[in-house]
């Protein structure tokens, strides 16, 4: 389970490039609230990336170089996606959910790669499946998000067989 009401949890300032962590979790809760409405969470449509592995990888000193241009290539990516009605939202600083208006996984796993690759790619830098942190949102309840993780190597093979970690 994941809170939407601590989008910063973790004890971190929040980053300049977010309005608030309050308004952050506001814009991701009426979000998230009209993916579960319309039955995305209920047919498996709503994925989570999350980016804390970069984040890691990186360390906090250069984290705070690069995640200023992360949220701008996602945020770009994420305007080609809301001009085709799909829907795109940042719950935290380091997590983004998706509504992938498709009941194929290979549709879902093209669009978190996708974003993923456009991500790595923009701050030129390598990555492998034990980077990829993608999660399956089955649910909203209250404040929190109910999430399964997907196995990484598939997601990256594009195996048909993503589901289920834990």
């Amino acid at each position: 389970m994941i809170a939407l009401n601590t989008p910063h949890d973790d004890g971190r300032a929040p980053s300049p490039n977010f309005a608030s962590a309050s308004e952050d979790a506001a814009i991701a809760r009426t979000a998230l609230r009209r993916m579960d409405a319309e039955g995305l969470m209920a047919r498996g449509c709503v994925v989570m990336i999350r980016f804390e592995r970069l984040r890691e990888r990186l360390g906090e000193r250069c984290w705070g170089h690069v995640r200023g241009k992360v949220r701008a290539l996602v945020e770009q990516r994420l305007e080609r996606r809301r001009r085709m009605g799909r829907e795109g939202v940042w719950i935290s600083e380091t997590e983004l959910v998706l509504a992938v208006p498709a009941d194929n996984i290979d549709i879902i796993q093209g669009a978190s790669m996708r974003m993923l690759m456009c991500v790595y790619g923009g701050i030129q830098m390598g990555w492998s499946s034990a980077d990829v942190d993608v999660r399956l949102v089955t649910e909203l309840r209250g404040d929190e998000i109910a999430c399964v993780r997907l196995d990484p190597t598939a997601i990256v093979r594009g195996d048909p067989a993503a589901f289920v970690l834990d």
